[in-house]
């Protein structure tokens, strides 16, 4: 693909605009507004040419040819050849496939003594797909678990969403029942409906945990296992209550996934269609555990997508370099591949000429000096 030239730097650059929704308003006032999918971010660039110069000829050739034809091409924006954020490492996608037979169909799930389940709660995604399971046997700690079948032996992401409910500690967690070893089994404490996670069992070192995302009143929990061995038998399970086995009480849960990483991904279930990316990049391979890692404002892209993206607030990494960036526009067609390179430094736009360019006008005599004006467009 043509370049655009920088041997000219523009001495004027606006930023990068984004097109707003469609709006249609009727006599009566009623506006209707539809927001679209598909929009390109729009600039424009000044330049002063010596127009009896070599690099100043190149340049307004390469206007007239771009223009005229239509070329396609890769440009930089001056505003944002570094990112305002620390940055670091070497991000890339993560989009593993999920691994858990059943994510939302807790009644599919073998029972732990006897507990209640109540299918039909509202979910984090608009839906009826959540269950509130309760544990009331004074006598055991009761929940559901599911087998999870690992490929290779590795340290080992998992996640569920939970809500409060009359509980006031629950756990998740995998256990290796070859081994007769909890793996990582994560304690939930609940204050005020808000979670606290901690370490509950597991070796030393047994895992990472992770910032809980708060997804419309639900909380995403995440955590890694370290030292699964795939061919054992390891199970995920979901517990009503913690502490111990006289506690009783409620716990709302849904959406349950595994994966052959050590950090965890977008969540992928039936009321969430793997691929899908929407408005937040899972990543890893970042420098881990760096604060404002990207900051409100810098862009990235992504490799074997065409348009560049805006990060709109500031991210920190967590442990193996996992961050979750929230970007506009969204990426509403499938997604970026699994291990997508993605670059936070000298990006580029892939572009072309959105309007007639404005030429230099000059004297006419001797080295003269003139403005020229080129409006630049996205090309998705």
């Amino acid at each position: 693909m043509a370049s655009w030239p920088r041997t000219i730097i523009p001495f004027e650059v606006s930023a990068l605009d984004m097109p707003g929704p469609l709006v249609s308003k009727a006599q009566s006032g009623r506006v209707n507004i539809r927001t679209t999918q598909q929009i390109g971010r729009t600039w424009t660039e000044h330049y002063l040419v010596n127009v009896r110069s070599v690099d100043g000829r190149a340049l307004l050739a390469t206007i007239d040819n771009y223009w005229r034809n239509g070329t396609i091409f890769t440009i930089d924006h001056r505003d944002h050849l570094t990112p305002l954020g620390t940055g670091g490492g070497s991000p890339l996608v993560n989009a593993a496939t999920q691994l858990v037979a059943n994510p939302e169909n807790f009644g599919a799930w073998t029972a732990d003594s006897t507990p209640s389940l109540t299918a039909g709660q509202s979910d984090p995604f608009g839906g009826t797909a959540a269950y509130l399971i309760e544990d009331n046997n004074a006598a055991a700690t009761e929940g559901v678990h599911s087998t999870v079948t690992f490929t290779g032996d590795a340290t080992k992401a998992f996640s569920v969403f939970m809500k409060a409910g009359t509980s006031d500690d629950s756990a998740f967690g995998i256990f290796d029942t070859t081994a007769g070893a909890w793996r990582h089994l994560v304690k939930v404490t609940w204050v005020a409906g808000v979670p606290t996670i901690a370490t509950a069992a597991g070796a030393a070192g047994s895992g990472a945990l992770y910032t809980p995302e708060l997804v419309d009143g639900w909380y995403r929990l995440s955590a890694s296992a370290v030292g699964v061995v795939a061919a054992n038998t390891n199970n995920f399970y979901l517990r009503v209550t913690q502490e111990n086995a006289v506690d009783v009480g409620t716990t709302y849960f849904f959406g349950a996934n595994a994966w052959n990483e050590v950090s965890p991904a977008r969540y992928a279930g039936p009321s969430q269609a793997a691929g899908t990316t929407g408005s937040s990049l899972y990543l890893n391979g970042g420098t881990a555990s760096v604060s404002n890692w990207l900051r409100a404002g810098d862009i990235l892209s992504l490799a074997a997508i065409a348009p560049v993206y805006e990060v709109t607030a500031d991210v920190s990494t967590q442990a193996n370099g996992y961050v979750v960036v929230p970007i506009n526009p969204p990426i509403f067609s499938s997604g970026p591949a699994d291990n997508a390179a993605v670059l936070i430094t000298g990006v580029t736009l892939t572009a072309c000429i959105l309007e007639p360019p404005t030429l230099p006008s000059t004297s006419g005599t001797s080295a003269d000096y003139g403005e020229a004006v080129v409006r630049f467009s996205e090309s998705l």
